[in-house]
């Protein structure tokens, strides 16, 4: 049986910025390199790397279309469950992305 499992990942930059920002157009980006592979022991590495590191607290800036919510505003922010990160993955779990809040 597989238990569905949904991460909510509160994130506040990338998409969610971008909703408040003015339509302008960009620039043609320059080619990227494809993505490199990694596999576990990758991981493990980055681990050790970053845990030798002091620890960063997170920004908690919030745009200002954020900002002007009410409680009640901000409770109606609904996530479509359609839209999850690996939904139609058939993976034992999926991800939401949540903007950051006061909640």
């Amino acid at each position: 049986m597989l238990l569905s499992v949904v991460v909510l990942v509160s994130v506040c930059a990338s998409p969610v910025a971008s909703w408040s920002a003015p339509n302008v157009p960009e620039a043609t980006p320059a080619a990227t390199p494809p993505p490199k592979r990694f596999n576990f022991a990758d991981v493990r590495r980055r681990a050790e790397v970053l845990a030798t590191q002091p620890f960063k607290v997170p920004g908690d800036s919030l745009p200002q279309f954020f900002q002007m919510l009410d409680y009640d505003q901000y409770r109606d922010i609904r996530f479509r469950a359609g839209k999850s990160l690996w939904r139609n993955e058939a993976l034992p779990f999926e991800v939401q992305f949540v903007p950051l809040g006061f909640l």
